[in-house]
């Protein structure tokens, strides 16, 4: 009978023990969870400020990067940057009529001469066509491709033709 109440006592002794270390262990659980939302609270909370001052900070450069475009300083800007492209279409028509006087002289070695300085000048204005108008842009593409054909088989009618089309689409996009 001894040995049985020693074994309920320490079974007992045992249960307590077990309950103590459990409430120890939920406290401190708890502790631990509360300390850790804390935490994280303060993690979300600089996180939003941060975004916060990005957001505010890209609102504000915003204005500041569209009022200039409508002030009179920059005014001045597109049309330099036209009056550039304008020497370019200028100096591509003078390209296609040097090339129309060889072919219609039947010079086909110097017409061929002659277009290939088109190539040149048209890498000038190339980019700023085909940001403005990208079908004309393949459309003057394409036709360089005829004119090219054309002198290369000597065929004056369809370089002739080519370069009447060409020289049309580079007047229809300097309008842009």
């Amino acid at each position: 009978m001894i040995s049985f109440l020693c074994e309920k006592l320490k079974f007992r002794y045992a249960e307590e023990r077990l309950e103590l270390a459990s409430k120890a262990l939920f406290a401190l659980s708890r502790h631990t969870l509360k300390s850790i939302m804390k935490r994280f609270s303060y993690a979300i909370a600089a996180t939003t400020l941060g975004l916060l001052v990005l957001v505010g900070c890209s609102n504000a450069q915003q204005p500041s990067t569209q009022a200039p475009s409508n002030t009179k300083t920059t005014a001045p800007s597109p049309s330099t940057t036209s009056d550039a492209s304008q020497g370019g279409f200028g100096a591509l028509t003078t390209v296609v009529s040097n090339t129309r006087a060889a072919v219609e002289a039947g010079n086909f070695d110097q017409a061929r001469q002659e277009f290939n300085k088109f190539e040149d000048t048209w890498l000038k204005v190339e980019d700023g066509v085909k940001a403005k108008a990208a079908d004309s842009y393949s459309t003057i593409e394409d036709t360089m491709t005829q004119v090219q054909a054309a002198l290369k088989g000597s065929d004056k009618a369809k370089a002739l033709e080519a370069l009447q089309a060409l020289d049309k689409n580079i007047a229809t996009v300097s309008k842009l």
